[in-house]
């Protein structure tokens, strides 16, 4: 997506947030490295994870088209590289260019797929093959929509509280979901903040990685 200069370069640290839920949208946020999660607040002090986002990413552009408050917070998950564009800079150059506008609603429609098939996948009764799904989605996802070979991978940084969020399931049915994953040697599991890593995954027709770690 092209600014032509309007773009302020910057790097934010592990949970640092780089927008934050109610407040006003004086600019839009193009992700170019790292991935961020999605997080909204539930009105009694607890956050939930909405989803993971990566490179390619926009946020913030729909309080700067409709004039509202920010509808979520966005949280670094590790080093993540970003460019700024100022609201009114923005809101121009959808005006006078029909090609931005387009490329910023297929944006938004590729992100109102992720969370359809979030959505979608929350309701399959086996938690274990929900935490898959997940994973495998976010993998995608953190990078730039492709999947990784077996030699690397894909972490993100998410707790199992957040990943049961994620998939709409207990913590206590994620833990044993993971374990089910490990006993399949599908999954190394560990304690406290931890990360998911997504190797080998497969084609989006299986759906299904022949690896994946969750560590400490």
């Amino acid at each position: 997506m092209e600014f032509d200069g309007r773009l302020e370069s910057a790097v934010a640290e592990m949970s640092e947030q780089l927008l934050v839920e109610g407040q006003p949208g004086d600019f839009v946020v193009l992700l170019r490295r790292g991935p961020v999660k999605v997080v909204t607040a539930d009105g009694v002090g607890r956050d939930h994870v909405l989803g993971v986002a990566g490179p390619g990413d926009l946020f913030g552009e729909l309080t700067c088209l409709d004039g509202r408050d920010q509808s979520a917070t966005m949280v670094a998950l590790g080093e993540v590289q970003t460019v700024k564009v100022a609201a009114g800079s923005f809101v121009g150059l959808t005006d006078a260019r029909p090609a931005v506008a387009r490329e910023v609603a297929c944006l938004l429609g590729s992100r109102l797929r992720t969370t359809h098939r979030f959505w979608v996948d929350r309701n399959v009764p086996d938690v274990a093959l929900r935490v898959v799904r997940a994973i495998t989605t976010v993998a995608a996802v953190v990078e730039g929509g492709t999947t990784t070979s077996m030699g690397g991978g894909v972490v993100v940084s998410l707790t199992q509280e957040e990943l049961a969020q994620l998939v709409g399931a207990s913590p206590v049915a994620v833990q044993r979901a993971l374990r089910r994953l490990r006993i399949q040697r599908l999954a190394v599991t560990g304690y406290g903040q931890c990360g998911f890593r997504a190797c080998g995954v497969c084609g989006p027709t299986t759906r299904r990685p022949r690896t994946v770690e969750h560590n400490s």
